[in-house]
């Protein structure tokens, strides 16, 4: 195990376009003994979208997200040694390097962490990140397949960028976020399955209708994400959530729906590509007793869409799914952004989303030997 007693000031900036040429990085590393200064700086492209190292969007209100900023860095190649950082109490910067073993959910992400992969073959396999009663949480550039449960799960949690992953063939969903857990951005990530299955599920928010400590919680952002092949539901599904959906891309033929609003939520899908997919987005009815969710849609764009019923749509008399244009009165997002043109969208995720992205990320940790 290598570590580095530095204090990250700030992280690599990302640079996203259709005609990126030159990634470039500022690095500012604090060692004991003196301050460097690493600068490399060469833009050569014109009206480029700037992915800096702070989140847009739900992660930063409330709090400012800096995860592990200030801590040792460190960087694991194992998941026992991934274990031992994310579980303990100080605050960390983690640098995971190669594929790491974990199990199910044993793997436990403690406050003020940073979780990132370097270079382009970060990977995470057989389990998944637990937040439970975390806050202040950073996870990027790691891919994460195949866990038992979640990919990444999410209870009571709050403060939290989940950025440039992949998130793939988990068992249960790919991310799941409930029982409270408020103020999260899940920002450039890819969401798909290798192989067809009944149980291909991105995003659940709210595990059930019974779930009222979640109402006035579940403030989450979803932007410039792709969801792609063999995905077949929740992308995402929302019970008492207040979700912002902006600039992703969807591309998952042979799915059920795309983003589903049920009970207590409310959803504002705004300059979103839908292409090769059924039902960009519902209402979903279980009990007419409770406020039904709502949903205001604009500035998408439907490419080869169908729309009509994703699932029995008929229970003890009620309507289950109802199409709806969009149109409902829904929250204002309390922070600022500008979305990307939509004819632009596509080109921008799909170049761009997930993890392993060449140049984007070091190589080496900041401050470790090569």
């Amino acid at each position: 195990m290598q570590k580095a007693s530095v204090d990250v000031v700030g992280s690599p900036a990302t640079l996203h376009h259709s005609r990126m040429k030159i990634l470039t990085r500022l690095l500012t590393i604090k060692p004991i003994a003196a301050t460097l200064v690493f600068v490399a700086c060469n833009i050569m492209c014109s009206g480029l979208t700037l992915a800096t190292d702070a989140p847009d969007g739900f992660a930063n209100i409330g709090a400012t997200v800096t995860g592990g900023a200030g801590g040792e860095v460190v960087t694991v190649t194992n998941g026992a040694q991934l274990n031992e950082y994310t579980d303990a109490k100080p605050p960390y910067v983690i640098y995971v390097s190669g594929t790491l073993q974990i199990n199910g959910m044993d793997t436990h992400v403690r406050a003020n962490k940073t979780i990132i992969g370097l270079g382009t073959n970060a990977v995470l396999e057989g389990g998944g990140l637990y937040l439970y009663k975390s806050t202040n949480i950073i996870i990027r550039n790691l891919t994460i397949k195949g866990s038992t449960d979640d990919n990444v799960g999410m209870l009571f949690s709050a403060n939290v960028w989940v950025d440039h992953c992949t998130l793939m063939d988990s068992k249960d969903g790919n991310v799941d976020i409930g029982r409270a857990s408020d103020n999260i951005t899940v920002s450039w990530c890819k969401f798909y399955y290798e192989t067809p299955q009944d149980h291909a599920l991105a995003c659940l928010l709210g595990s059930s209708d019974a779930e009222i400590i979640s109402s006035n919680k579940l403030h989450v952002t979803f932007h410039h994400n792709w969801f792609g092949e063999n995905v077949r539901e929740r992308m995402p599904s929302i019970r008492w959530g207040t979700v912002h959906l902006y600039n992703n891309y969807y591309n998952a033929p042979g799915n059920n729906y795309c983003v589903r609003t049920r009970l207590h939520a409310q959803s504002r899908i705004e300059n979103n590509v839908f292409e090769n997919v059924k039902n960009p987005w519902e209402i979903y009815i279980t009990d007419t007793t409770n406020v039904v969710g709502r949903i205001f849609a604009t500035n998408n764009l439907e490419l080869n869409t169908t729309w009509g019923n994703s699932t029995t749509n008929t229970k003890k008399g009620l309507s289950i799914v109802q199409i709806v244009p969009g149109k409902d009165e829904v929250f204002t997002p309390p922070y600022a952004y500008t979305p990307d043109p939509t004819d632009k969208v596509k080109e921008l995720v799909t170049k761009n989303a997930g993890a392993g992205m060449s140049g984007m990320f070091p190589e080496v940790a900041p401050g470790a030997a090569k």
